[in-house]
Formats: C-alpha cells, sequence, structure tokens
C-alpha cells in the first residue's frame, strides 16, 4: 500500500499548483448566486502523503501544516471515546460468557477513539431563525471533503497509533489564499502575549481601533474591527491568563535589602564665642521641572518599547549572560509587584541613568521622573558594601488617585 501511494504521489510543489490552478478554472466558472453551482462543482486537493501518526497531536499538527498548504478548513465533525469503544467491547464477550483476551481492549488515557474531520462547508443549511434578526448565510453547502481517522494497535510492538482510514480529496467550491486568510477561524487571534496585550489596552480604556493597529502590526492575520469587538466581550467574561503571578510563584523570593533606621541626632556642639547667631543665607534648590500628564496608555506603550529593545538584546546573548540579566528582570518584576520603586545601585548604573536623559523625548523623561526615587544613594548590606543586583527596592511610591 505504501509503494502504492509512494508511485501515486507527486512534489508538492507541483500538486499544490496543479490543484491552485483548477481551483481557478472552477472559480471562473462559478456564479455566486447559483444554487446549483455547489451540487457540480469538483476541486480535487492534495492527498495526504501520510497516513500514520503515533499521536492526535501528531496528526493536528500535521494537520495545520496541511491546510496552509492548501488552503483548506477542516474541523471536527464528531469524535468516538475510547471508553465507548472499550465498553462494547466487553459488553460483545459478555454476552458470550467470554473474557476479554489481552490487548484487545485500548488504553483509555488515549482519549479518543475515532475522530471523522470534515471540511467547514461540510453539511446542508439549516434555518436557525428566530424572527429577531435577518437572513443569515450559511457556510454549509454540502462539500463532501472529509477525513476519518481510527486509533489501532501494533500486535508485535503493542504500540497504539493514529491511521487515516479514509480521505475524501474534493471539494465543491473554489479554494484561495484570499477565502482561506479571511475565514473566521483563520482570523482569530490565539497568540498569548497578543491577547495580554490587548487586554492591557482595553484596561487602560485604549479605543477598538488602536486596539486594531496593534494587532494587525503584531500578527500576519487580517483581523477585522469586528473581531476586536468580539476578543473584547470575551475578554469581560473571562479574561486571559496572566504570566505574572505563576513568574512570581515559581521564583523563590529574594532577601529584600534592609532598610537601616535613621541614625540617632547628637546634641548640636556648643557654639563658639565670636558665632553672631545669624545664618548665611543658603540658596534655594532648583525648582522640579513640571509634569507632565501621562495616561495608561502612554505608559505601556514607553514600558513596551523598552521591552522590545531588551528583549532583541537579550536574543543575541550568550547563555550566562542571558541568565543574570534574566535574573536582574525577575528581580524588577518582583520588586514592582510589591509597590515599590526599583532604583539602580552602582555608580556605573546611575552614570548611565544621567546621561540616557539628556538623549530621550520629554515625554520619556517625565515618566521616568515620576519614578524616579526621592534619594539616590544606594543601598548597603550588613558589612557596609553595596549589593551585586544592578536594582534594589526603594521606600514605597504611593500610586496616583
Amino acid at each position: 500500500m505504501l509503494r502504492h501511494v509512494q508511485e501515486s504521489s507527486v512534489s508538492d510543489g507541483d500538486s499544490v499548483q496543479q490543484h491552485a490552478a483548477a481551483a481557478d478554472t472552477v472559480a471562473r466558472s462559478m456564479t455566486p448566486d447559483s444554487d446549483d453551482s455547489h451540487q457540480t462543482a469538483v476541486v480535487p486537493v492534495p492527498p495526504l502523503d501520510k497516513t500514520v501518526f503515533e499521536s492526535w497531536n501528531e496528526f493536528h499538527e500535521y494537520l495545520h501544516a496541511y491546510q496552509q498548504r492548501t488552503f483548506q478548513i477542516y474541523s471536527i465533525r464528531t469524535g468516538t471515546p475510547v471508553s465507548t469503544r472499550n465498553k462494547r467491547i466487553k459488553d460483545k464477550y459478555s454476552r458470550r460468557g467470554l473474557a476479554v483476551p489481552p490487548g484487545e481492549l485500548l488504553p483509555e488515557e488515549l482519549v479518543t477513539y475515532s475522530k471523522a474531520v470534515v471540511c467547514t462547508h461540510h453539511g446542508r443549511p439549516r434555518s436557525r431563525a428566530a424572527g429577531v434578526r435577518a437572513r443569515q448565510p450559511s457556510r454549509a453547502i454540502n462539500c463532501p471533503a472529509q477525513i476519518t481517522l481510527v486509533l489501532r494497535r501494533n500486535y508485535t510492538s503493542g504500540k497504539c497509533f493514529v491511521h487515516v482510514s479514509s480521505h475524501t480529496a474534493r471539494h465543491n467550491h473554489a479554494l484561495s489564499d484570499g477565502q482561506y486568510r479571511r475565514h473566521p477561524m483563520i482570523r482569530k487571534i490565539t497568540d498569548p502575549g497578543v491577547l495580554r496585550t490587548v487586554h492591557t489596552l482595553q484596561k487602560a480604556n485604549v479605543e477598538p481601533a488602536k486596539i486594531l493597529k496593534y494587532v494587525r502590526e503584531h500578527t500576519d492575520k487580517e483581523v477585522m474591527l469586528k473581531d476586536v469587538h468580539n476578543m473584547l466581550a470575551s475578554f469581560r467574561k473571562s479574561p486571559p491568563a496572566s504570566t505574572t503571578t505563576t513568574t512570581a510563584r515559581a521564583v523563590p523570593a529574594r532577601s529584600v535589602a534592609v532598610v537601616r533606621p535613621p541614625a540617632q541626632l547628637s546634641a548640636p556642639p556648643e557654639r563658639p564665642p565670636h558665632f553672631s547667631g545669624r545664618i548665611a543665607p543658603q540658596p534655594s534648590p532648583p525648582a522640579p521641572p513640571p509634569r507632565e500628564f501621562l495616561t495608561r496608555y502612554d505608559n505601556f506603550l514607553a514600558a513596551f518599547n523598552i521591552g522590545k529593545e531588551i528583549a532583541e538584546l537579550m536574543a543575541e546573548m550568550d547563555s550566562d549572560r542571558f541568565a543574570h540579566c534574566l535574573a536582574e528582570l525577575r528581580t524588577f518584576l518582583r520588586i514592582l509587584e510589591s509597590g515599590r520603586v526599583p532604583v539602580v545601585t552602582t555608580r556605573e548604573a546611575i552614570k548611565q541613568r544621567n546621561n540616557g536623559l539628556t538623549s530621550i523625548s520629554n515625554t520619556e523623561q517625565t515618566a521616568f521622573r515620576l519614578a524616579a526615587p526621592r534619594s539616590s544613594i544606594p543601598p548597603h548590606s550588613d558589612s557596609g558594601e553595596a549589593t551585586n543586583s544592578l536594582i534594589s527596592p526603594s521606600q514605597s511610591y504611593p500610586s496616583a488617585q
């Protein structure tokens, strides 16, 4: 059987081009308003070049790549659990008064025994109208494309594998890259990082149009504005999982720098005889620069841009330097979670910070001054030496009301 499949198969590139050309020909001959066009059209697709998989996850990974390569969209139509299949076998042998032979039952940790994966246009259209909205179009046009899979056991090795028992490799509708990318299932955002960022923008009351621009810039999907509205509505019901809590729990807490109590003031020295009692006027300290009001969206963009620069630099580091920088970033994150303000604790870092303030925009300078500590004196350990970490917590910074 494998020899027959190998002899009849062609290269993926030529096969995809041939089937794409056939699909374009059918699409030109179809009229979108004709109901009979879907019954007569036949669009062949490349067959599966792999029919045996070690697990269901391996099959779904292969199916995902196969869909992208051929512009098809499949969904799971039906499935039979392993427990149901084992129960049927037990009942069959119990009716005969026999014991189940060893190896006849499949391990139930494999969960699924069989699946039927069908095209997104499978089935006949059925009315679900309730008289509230106008007639909604249906994607069901009775497409015959289908993949049937079943779990089998190799009695020689005792291992189970997923086998493709049948594959109907033809559709009754056109297939193209544009239709594939515009499908709602393909437009759906699944990147956890993008989802968490969108949720942060939502909490900052950012307009959906700006969120749409961000999603389009950071994904390769043709997202529409209604997709953003649906995403925001789903976040109101169940926000995306955050990794901040997981990171904080996974990493053991470091000892926070000990806050040294203020030294007791000694008695003032006696005045010399020639002391006149007048204190020389001291120059008044310079007035602090006016603070510019920053929105949560401005804060997010400033922190997000710095985070991207850090990620690009750390991606090229060696393992030792990367581990050290990652530990510093985790310390920075834990200090922020505790309500304190991270401050630099080495002369080199303080010098770089002061030099950097002269080359950044006014908005970023203001954001830095808002988070600047009240004292730039580096904290010391009990031995009097500065800690090894470049950052440490200062006093608790009151949040803006």
